[in-house]
């Protein structure tokens, strides 16, 4: 089912720190700190639907805490420009290969060599990711490196596209 989008205007630092919190325990369980770069936003405020984006940024964060090794550390970053807001999600996790960068937001998609069923879910978080980010007319991408880790970028309009209904 189609779902429209719920626009509302609020503080993407506040909704990052909540994120954060509500993965506090997976992230004390591994050892993983979970640090922001959100410094650089002067005005925090954007238009968006508020529990989609969280959604997406939760999905994006759990999965930098399930594939990071013990100790490690995750970066949050939010930067945003005069139409987009950006935020990445960096690890130090085993990486992604390349051929399987361009499949990872396909929905029931694994990683062949994940032998832990445990850490694979359901195989939709990145798929909900792409699916709430195109919504808002905005995109998902990584940039990763086997042995290195990852970097998701999740890139959202400030302004509503034209032509979506305006909910009331």
């Amino acid at each position: 089912a189609d779902i429209g989008l719920i626009y509302t205007t609020f503080d993407i630092k506040e909704m990052i720190d909540e994120t954060i919190a509500m993965l506090s325990v997976q992230a004390q369980q591994k050892k993983i700190s979970v640090n922001t770069d959100l410094g650089t936003i002067k005005a925090p405020y954007i238009s968006a639907d508020r529990i989609l984006l969280q959604q997406a940024i939760y999905n994006l964060v759990e999965n930098a805490i399930k594939f990071s090794p013990r100790g490690e550390t995750v970066l949050i970053k939010a930067e945003k420009d005069a139409s987009w807001m950006h935020v990445t999600v960096q690890d130090h996790g085993k990486g992604i290969a390349p051929l399987d960068q361009s499949r990872i937001f396909n929905r029931f998609f694994y990683m062949d060599d994940e032998p832990n069923f445990d850490n694979r879910g359901q195989g939709l978080g990145l798929a909900i990711v792409k699916s709430i980010a195109e919504k808002h007319g905005g995109s998902i991408s990584v940039e990763s490196k086997l042995g290195i880790g990852s970097l998701f970028y999740l890139d959202i309009p400030l302004h509503r596209l034209e032509g979506l209904k305006k909910s009331s």
